[in-house]
């Protein structure tokens, strides 16, 4: 049998030599010294894979860990904010009490049994008056209710809104009669039913019908109040001109002239939506002035009778582009006008000195709190009990006064909010009979004391944000790379363990107690106790290795080269803009300055300085890399590195040997350091491995490739120089102004200019011309190769044209009646508008699947830009050149931004993209930059890259107010409000620049970076290490914010531009926290380090 077998073996050997090399035309034999050596081979390479993977395996490990340590750091510094806006952010005393008091008799001069209420969204005041000698489309369009004031018929009064102008917040104002704080315009998008006690719960008390239509904003507000017959309307497409405005009309027309209601309410919204669409300055607010007007005069005021007032006013005004939210004159300047027949035959009746008169520009004005008594004793119903304000004097008797006054000193007795001192000066009021003084003084108080601040939460705020900033400096910038790779194994499960302790300790501490501290929440606590448990689980592996001595001098010394500290400066520069509401306001000029500047050294260095030899400032001599006491060259991991090493092949013999005298050397250095004072300290040890002194060799030599560079590269590079200093100015051009800024200012991102001809050839060309001046920085390094044909010119073009097309589209939609009349009135015959209307929410639904979910699926799963050029065909001496080689990570990468980049110019308008592909020239050309003057670790590249985002954040339309939202944007994926997509089109559309940025900082490594130069762990640390510069800067400015909106918390101007400035800070904050976390280090750069060396590992 053993015979058999090994003759059937031989059998199967010689048919496997003779025949099938036979058959291959393979003559020549394979001899068992061949298959010895292959064996040989094979075993080589199947150890090379299992170290392969095992690499693999650490880098999978250590990746997660940053990932998780990152997400800890963000959790502290939101918990920082959360604690900082609790003290800072101003809420009012608000009670759920109800006024049951019977009203007095004989309190109006008229009382009437049915109210009118026409409220027509951003009715400035200017839009009803008359302007003589102005051709201005929005004067002197709506006549009517200036004509009738004339003929003493009516009241016209200029009705003064309070901040902020949301029409949420105002509608909360004109029912209760109280004042909304700054922080409630956040909530414009989410509007609760109101509990507190206001005019439309105190009509359905009183057993009143009301009947509303239009803006859906009151449904969620007060629908369990109003007649089911009711109709409501989408209020935040502002798209939409005519649907809500339409449909009062036609209610209003049905049910005007029947006896089935008791209050009529209309909410219009046609000239808001002009305003956000158009601006005033636009033909369309004309005609829809025109729309009111005849409305007004037809339809309403000949079905006024005597038992019937009328009442039509705005929410609040609109500033020059349209939009509203601050407190500029145009945006609290709004008009009430109060109607009825019987008004003609007022008798005059003597003046009280209980009445507020006040004149401007001829005409009397209230305020919008005003209303609510005046409405409350028309209609016979009590007062609201929060009102604060003052019946109006016109139809107001002595018991009238009175009846107010006793709602709002009962008011202050219950609310207890005015301390003795005060009482007995509004004591001393009530007593003499002087109840507008008493009303005035007390309404001045209450402002006075609903700004009251809780320093204690304040302070601690700001305490555990300069913590993170202090964490983010030692983890991103003081501890080494190779270092962090091993200790933030450590990080991890401390933070986790005393995070858990602490909470635990302080809730139970609380519940024993009741109190904890200065906090009397339960959930403060526990948020404390996290906080708490971040900052020892960090700071325990940080001092179980280094002290204070050592992070100083490793400051001094990563601050000590030119460029780290031009990345100081203007960080300090930036932090102290926020010093002055004069510096706050220009921040946008100021940071194109700083851009500019930055672009101007980078020229003079590559043009008049050409002789500089290192410009380096990270890892500038080796011994930052042995950076603890007692440092011992492990010996299990040296002989495990050099049996890993004896089976490489004998061509790397040479390196081998250099390597291996390298570390004979680093150990005599590492000795010599055993004397250095910061290394005397026994309970600080590290292991270096053979392994990371490799990885200092391969840093050391990626260093010896400085400056001075050849003539040749300092000619490319002072022609990106020039590239970012030329594209920082055209974004520059692109403004939008804020009301402080005046006449110095000239906007240009006004809708005129976003939905001209001109912006749209615009469109086109960045279509054209964008794709092609990156596919021109890939073909530099030869990357242009696989994948980026397929995305750049392919993907990228073709996206861009249909988001020209989407905006093609829009103008025509725009400019449908102008275009009609030019085309001889056939436009109609051929463009179908309600076609086109859903032909563009298909394009923006379509493009935001393909951007946001296909296009990253292909980049996670698909080729990499690379490609191997055979040089001949010759199989016995095969040679071949891989294209793409030298950029092999950062071509990849690119590709992710790509992605973003397109989905952050869907959601812009014509001017912002435009600005956003400026916005990408600047950053491949800042990158170029960054690897001439080899600054891939320096603080300057991603402070440079942070300030053009802070560019592009204004130069895109923004600024940080309120009204320079661009709610629009919200309704470009569907009609209607929907959650989360409305939501997130806004965000993007506010954030982008910055979400881009938060990407593009990896670059900052992998850009220009060939394999093998730098192991995977080694690559991840130094975008963590750029990554963290990125969240520094921003820390440092949100501190500033923090800092000084605290130091000027009763300057005149907080509310107005500290406040909007801070809550702007805190979020680009979080926002990029976010960003870099989930998808720079966790999607983007831990995919691309694994499929490139995945492919290059051996």
């Amino acid at each position: 049998m053993a015979d058999n077998h090994v003759g059937r073996t031989a059998v199967r050997k010689a048919y496997d030599e003779n025949t099938v090399r036979k058959a291959m035309n393979l003559n020549k034999p394979i001899s068992n010294k061949n298959q010895e050596i292959q064996s040989e081979s094979y075993l080589r390479k199947m150890d090379e894979l299992r170290i392969h993977n095992q690499h693999i395996f650490r880098f999978r490990i250590a990746h997660t860990k940053y990932i998780c340590l990152f997400f800890f750091l963000f959790l502290l510094q939101i918990i920082g904010i959360f604690f900082f806006g609790k003290g800072f952010l101003l809420t009012r005393n608000v009670l759920d009490d109800i006024n049951t008091t019977q009203p007095y008799e004989n309190n109006m001069n008229y009382e009437f049994k049915k109210s009118v209420i026409l409220i027509i969204d951003a009715l400035r005041f200017d839009f009803v008056t008359p302007m003589e000698d102005s051709n201005k489309p929005y004067h002197n369009r709506l006549t009517v209710l200036d004509e009738y004031f004339k003929d003493n018929k009516s009241f016209l009064y200029k009705f003064l809104s309070d901040p902020p102008t949301t029409t949420l917040q105002r509608l909360k104002g004109l029912t209760t009669g109280s004042l909304p704080t700054f922080i409630d315009a956040g909530s414009n998008f989410n509007g609760d039913l109101i509990e507190e006690d206001n005019i439309i719960k105190q009509l359905f008390m009183n057993e009143k019908n009301i009947r509303f239509v239009g803006d859906d904003t009151w449904k969620s507000l007060f629908s369990p109040y109003m007649s089911e017959h009711s109709e409501y309307y989408e209020s935040l497409n502002v798209f939409d001109l005519e649907t809500v405005d339409n449909g009062v009309k036609k209610y209003f027309q049905q049910h005007l002239p029947n006896d089935d209601w008791d209050v009529l309410i209309g909410h219009m919204l046609g000239v808001d939506h002009v305003g956000h669409k158009h601006g005033p300055d636009h033909e369309e607010m004309s005609k829809k002035l025109q729309e009111m007007d005849s409305f007004i005069r037809n339809d309403i005021l000949p079905q006024i009778d005597d038992d019937t007032v009328l009442y039509i006013f705005g929410d609040h005004g609109m500033d020059h582009t349209g939009n509203h939210g601050g407190d500029s004159k145009d945006e609290i300047d709004t008009t009430l006008f109060v109607y009825s027949p019987r008004f003609s035959q007022m008798a005059e009746t003597d003046a009280d000195k209980n009445d507020k008169v006040i004149f401007e520009d001829g005409y009397q004005v209230v305020n919008q709190i005003d209303f609510i008594p005046t409405f409350s004793m028309f209609m016979n119903i009590p007062i609201p009990f929060n009102n604060l304000g003052w019946p109006i004097s016109n139809f107001t008797t002595s018991r009238g006064y009175q009846q107010a006054i006793a709602q709002i000193d009962n008011y202050n007795h219950v609310a207890e909010t005015i301390d003795l001192k005060h009482q007995a000066v509004l004591a001393q009021y009530l007593k003499n009979g002087e109840f507008l003084k008493y009303q005035q003084y007390f309404l001045k108080e209450c402002q006075r004391q609903w700004a009251e601040f809780d320093m204690n939460f304040i302070i601690l705020g700001m305490v555990l944000v300069v913590f993170s900033l202090i964490l983010f400096v030692i983890i991103t910038k003081l501890i080494p790379s190779i270092v962090l790779g091993q200790i933030v194994h450590e990080f991890v499960p401390s933070i986790f363990i005393m995070s858990a302790i602490c909470a635990v300790s302080f809730y139970s501490v609380f519940q024993i107690l009741g109190q904890f501290w200065f906090l009397n929440d339960s959930i403060v606590v526990v948020l404390f106790g996290i906080s708490v448990g971040i900052l020892l689980g960090s700071f325990i592996p940080i001092f179980d290795r280094y002290n204070l001595k050592w992070m100083f001098s490793k400051v001094l010394e990563d601050t000590s080269d030119y460029w780290s500290r031009v990345g100081i400066v203007v960080m300090i520069l930036h932090f102290l803009v926020f010093t002055s509401n004069s510096f706050t306001i220009w921040e946008d000029k100021i940071v194109s300055f700083l851009i500019t500047t930055i672009g101007i050294l980078t020229f003079y260095e590559f043009a008049f300085i050409p002789k500089r030899q290192s410009t380096t400032a990270l890892f500038t001599n080796s011994e930052s890399m042995a950076l603890a006491s007692n440092m011992d060259i492990d010996d299990e991991d040296d002989s495990e590195s050099n049996e890993e090493s004896s089976n490489e092949d004998e061509a790397k013999s040479s390196s081998i040997f250099s390597k291996n005298t390298y570390m004979e050397n680093t150990k005599e250095r590492i000795k010599s350091l055993r004397s250095f004072s910061i290394l005397k300290n026994k309970r600080f040890k590290t292991t270096i491995s053979k392994s990371q002194i490799e990885e200092d060799l391969e840093e050391r030599q990626e260093k010896r490739d400085v400056l001075p560079l050849g003539r040749f590269a300092r000619i490319l590079g002072s022609i990106y120089s020039l590239i970012l200093i030329l594209t920082t100015r055209f974004a520059s051009l692109i403004t939008i102004c804020r009301e402080e800024q005046g006449a110095q200012c000239k906007p240009t991102f006004i809708n005129e200019n976003n939905y001209s001809l001109a912006a749209l050839c615009g469109l086109w060309l960045v279509a054209w011309l964008l794709p092609f001046i990156v596919r021109s920085y890939y073909n530099m390094s030869l990357s242009y190769q696989a994948a980026a044909p397929i995305w750049i010119n392919g993907i990228m073009k073709v996206t861009l044209m249909i988001i020209a097309s989407y905006w093609t589209l829009n103008y025509f939609e725009m400019n449908s009646q102008q275009l009609n009349l030019v085309l001889w009135n056939k436009l109609s015959d051929y463009l179908d508008l309600n076609l086109v209307e859903m032909v563009k929410f298909n394009i923006v639904r379509v493009l935001c699947l393909l951007c946001l979910i296909l296009l990253n699926l292909c980049f996670a799963f698909g080729p990499i830009c690379i490609k191997l050029d055979l040089k001949n065909t010759d199989l016995i001496s095969l040679n071949g050149t891989i294209l793409g080689y030298n950029n092999v990570y950062g071509s990849q990468y690119f590709l992710l931004v790509i992605n973003f980049l397109l989905v952050v110019i869907l959601f812009n308008k014509p001017l912002g993209i435009i600005s956003i592909a400026l916005m990408t020239i600047q950053i491949l050309a800042f990158l170029e930059i960054i690897n001439l003057l080899k600054l891939k670790e320096n603080v300057v590249g991603p402070i440079c890259l942070a300030l053009i985002g802070y560019q592009h954040f204004f130069t895109t339309g923004h600024q940080a107010t309120i009204p320079s939202v661009q709610w629009d944007i919200g309704f470009m994926i569907n009609k209607t409000l929907t959650f989360p997509f409305t939501h997130i089109a806004i965000l993007i559309n506010t954030f982008g620049p910055f979400i881009i940025i938060a990407i593009s900082t990896a670059l900052l490594t992998l850009w220009r970076q060939p394999p093998k130069i730098l192991k995977p762990q080694t690559l991840l640390s130094r975008i963590v290490s750029n990554t963290g510069i990125l969240i520094i800067y921003n820390t440092v400015l949100c501190l500033s914010n923090l800092i000084f909106v605290t130091h000027f918390r009763r300057h005149l101007m907080v509310w107005k531009i500290f406040c909007p400035r801070f809550l702007f800070s805190c979020m680009s904050l979080l926002i990029i926290d976010l960003v870099v976390i989930f998808i720079t280090i966790a999607f983007g750069s831990g995919r691309v380090i694994r499929q490139v060396d995945n492919i290059f590992w051996n």
